[in-house]
């Protein structure tokens, strides 16, 4: 009959992979893992996406003055993914606003608009609530949180981009306004994006994108 300690002796053991890996509690229960990407601006005047921005050559983009009309203030875009994904749950896009007054009489209330795209598809289209409301010149900011409940997986091949376009428009009130979000990837208080003032706390443009992980 086999000795057992030479029979465990004669097994082999693998070593742990060196490698940690912490993946949030919530994230593993729905299999799926969040990936923050800021939107930025470089020198050239592009509109970025990026997982890992440290800076940003604008703190915000602006638009034109809107009265009853429209302004896309930029479209930000991922570079080309390199490696394919599922993307499948709620996407967040979370970004602070400021409106200040025009031309005209009443109030200056205005939103901001945001488009989101993979590749050139349409996803969704949502409006912000409305920023604003002075009658007359003044600082506003405000923390705008927007989502979209991704029902069925979306393939992500490599190649492909999301994109997210922002537009102000002017909700009523008789007067022109014009709408600035912010863009600092470090989050601090500039003007007119001031992290001071109640119900503004980071001047980031956040898009929060849902992935389905392999455990």
């Amino acid at each position: 009959m086999p000795n057992p300690k030479q029979q465990l002796n004669k097994r082999t053991f693998n070593r742990p992979s060196p490698a940690l890996i912490n993946f949030d509690y919530t994230d593993v229960a729905s299999r799926q893992g969040y990936v923050l990407f800021d939107g930025f601006t470089d020198s050239s005047g592009s509109y970025h996406l990026s997982g890992d921005a440290e800076r940003s050559t604008d703190a915000f983009i602006t638009s034109g003055s809107v009265n009853g009309s429209t302004d896309e203030l930029g479209t930000f875009e991922t570079s080309e993914f390199n490696y394919p994904a599922l993307m499948k749950g709620t996407v967040f896009f979370m970004f602070a606003a400021d409106s200040t007054s025009g031309a005209g009489v009443g109030t200056d209330a205005g939103y901001i608009q945001i488009a989101f795209y993979h590749n050139d598809t349409l996803l969704t289209t949502l409006n912000s609530q409305t920023i604003g409301g002075e009658k007359t010149e003044g600082q506003s900011p405000e923390n705008v949180v927007l989502s979209y409940e991704l029902t069925s997986t979306r393939n992500i091949k490599i190649g492909d981009q999301l994109k997210v376009k922002v537009t102000a428009g002017e909700a009523g009130g008789g007067r022109a306004c014009v709408l600035k979000v912010g863009t600092d990837p470090t989050g601090a208080s500039s003007t007119p994006i001031d992290t001071s003032v109640d119900g503004c706390s980071s001047s980031r443009f956040i898009l929060a994108v849902p992935f389905k992980i392999d455990i």
